[in-house]
């Protein structure tokens, strides 16, 4: 099984644990709670600050294994997570200068 490259996670790296509730209000104006699954999901949304060549190792990742669960290890807490890809990672040069603003998202398998 492969590794998500080990690069620097910037802040505002994420990780999102959904339960699957959803709460929407009745008429009346009270809410209603609809649970939708009963094991809590984990997902993953990190940020990168990187130069081309970093991110040309994202994107060649994602295109060996975006089929695929690997290792992710999040710096948040350093534990290892199996993801898979939630989507095309999302680039973003940054003006002026020879970095990239990179966006993955990930989920936990």
């Amino acid at each position: 099984m492969a590794d998500y490259p080990n690069l620097p996670q910037i802040i505002g790296t994420q990780k999102l644990d959904d339960d699957g509730t959803v709460v929407d209000l009745a008429e009346s104006g009270k809410p209603r709670l609809r649970q939708y699954y009963t094991q809590v999901r984990t997902r993953f949304q990190v940020l990168h600050d990187i130069d081309g060549t970093d991110k040309d190792a994202i994107i060649s990742h994602y295109d060996g294994d975006k089929a695929n669960v690997f290792n992710f290890t999040f710096k948040g807490d350093n534990v290892v997570y199996t993801v898979r890809y939630m989507g095309v990672p999302q680039t973003t040069p940054v003006a002026g200068t020879d970095r990239w603003r990179v966006q993955t998202n990930l989920i936990v398998v």
